[in-house]
């Protein structure tokens, strides 16, 4: 199929972005004639591009598609009018935007992906909605499968979100301080980052909300629920599912979160916890899983569209283009943007390599040049003891010849001559003491 994901605003590091260009990749991978569509492209938009995904803007729009995944209202609605006859599906990433509301018109949305359970009772809840399909939010797990394990010992605790400062950040620093932990961060309000698995690679424990938490429990670290909606404490097979349907938005533990309890929850951190979450991920948000649904919930719903029977021959044209198999040109240029994917991923490998060993050179010079002068002092330090031993036995010896005199001073003060010496010296000492 000729698949379109489009989204209002295709700029920043964030999730919706993120699921986007998740989802385009995969369904790349499946076969089908992927391309994202976006009026607002920036930086993620470059980036998916060196990925070798199609971002397309109005004016690069192809007169035909198969079928929409839209991440918003604005843009389903706007190709219901380009593309009346394609399936639509919308994705709602949010309950806090008008933006992420489905169209309420019957014709512009034919179906709504809900990611959990809390937006999904959102959704219900309006006045009228497209029917209500609930996936899990995906997660590429190979882009995270080969990080390095954490340290034995925690000592990094890494803060994921574009939406944490103020009270909030000063919170959680001091309670990484009170438990021992250095800080670090990542997201819009601190340092964004097109490549979240570096920094991951070097904590040992992630703070945050949403997808951040998914990420950081693909790498393999322990994950602390905590944000802007409140705090959840540690992401445990046992609290997984309720923070789940929740989406990890930190709105299932009611008590308040403050410095003294997230330190003491920070000091119970398990070596365990890490391989656990990302076994979860593993098992519920493969991004492979999530593609395969999406394809199957498109077709299902292009099936229920065919059978209701209005417009039957323009619907039965759409379908059967939809089932046919791709041009020979579409294919060679699908496998082409996967090679492309391929390439940039070594790429990006290369010279991640290449700056590890230029920064890893340096301070194995630095290494060589310390391990020498510990060599050097060492020797310094064996001679100074054999010195010092030297030293020692000249003070026993010092001693001893002190010790002789002694008692033969004293044998000398004893005999007569020397007591005869004395009185006869007294007036002479008398004598002196007055001529002082």
């Amino acid at each position: 199929m000729r698949i379109l994901v489009s989204a209002e605003n295709f700029d920043s590091f964030a999730g919706m972005e993120t699921y986007a260009q998740t989802v385009a990749q995969e369904l790349l991978r499946l076969g089908h004639q992927a391309s994202i569509f976006t009026p607002n492209a920036g930086t993620m938009a470059e980036l998916t591009r060196e990925k070798g995904i199609a971002v397309l803007g109005r004016a690069d729009l192809p007169a035909g598609c198969d079928a929409i995944l839209a991440q918003d209202a604005s843009t389903c609605h706007e190709l219901a009018v380009r593309y009346p006859e394609v399936v639509r599906v919308m994705v709602a990433h949010s309950r806090d935007h008008v933006l992420q509301e489905a169209p309420q018109l019957p014709e512009v949305c034919h179906g709504v992906v809900v990611l959990n359970d809390r937006v999904g009772r959102w959704m219900g809840a309006r006045a009228w909605h497209p029917p209500l399909t609930r996936l899990r939010q995906p997660i590429t797990l190979s882009r995270y499968s080969d990080l390095k394990a954490p340290r034995p010992r925690p000592r990094r605790v890494l803060v994921s979100s574009n939406y944490v400062a103020g009270p909030r950040g000063k919170l959680i620093e001091e309670a990484c301080r009170q438990a021992g932990f250095e800080t670090a961060w990542m997201g819009m309000t601190s340092e964004p980052s097109a490549t979240p698995e570096r920094e991951l690679a070097n904590a040992d424990i992630v703070v945050g909300l949403g997808r951040c938490a998914i990420e950081g429990m693909a790498a393999g670290r322990a994950v602390y629920i905590y944000g802007v909606l409140g705090g959840g404490g540690w992401v445990t097979p046992r609290s997984y599912w309720q923070m789940e349907a929740d989406g990890f938005a930190g709105l299932t533990d009611v008590r308040p979160t403050t410095v003294e309890r997230m330190a003491s929850d920070l000091r119970a951190w398990r070596g365990d916890m890490g391989e656990a979450n990302r076994d979860l991920v593993s098992a519920n948000h493969s991004a492979r899983t999530h593609a395969v649904e999406l394809v199957e919930l498109v077709r299902r719903l292009d099936e229920q569209r065919s059978s209701a029977g209005s417009t039957a021959a323009g619907r039965a044209t759409q379908r059967d283009r939809s089932r046919q198999m791709p041009t020979a040109a579409e294919e060679i240029a699908r496998l082409l943007r996967l090679e492309w994917q391929a390439y940039m991923r070594g790429m990006r490998a290369i010279l991640e390599a290449n700056t590890l060993r230029s920064e890893h050179e340096p301070r194995e010079a630095s290494l060589r040049d310390a391990l020498s002068r510990v060599a050097t002092l060492d020797r310094e330090l064996e001679g100074a003891r054999a010195r010092i031993a030297t030293l020692e036995e000249h003070l026993v010896q010092a001693r001893d010849r002190m010790a002789k005199q002694d008692a033969q001073l004293r044998a000398l003060h004893s005999t007569r001559r020397y007591r005869l010496a004395g009185v006869m010296a007294a007036p002479f000492d008398a004598l002196r003491a007055r001529l002082r």
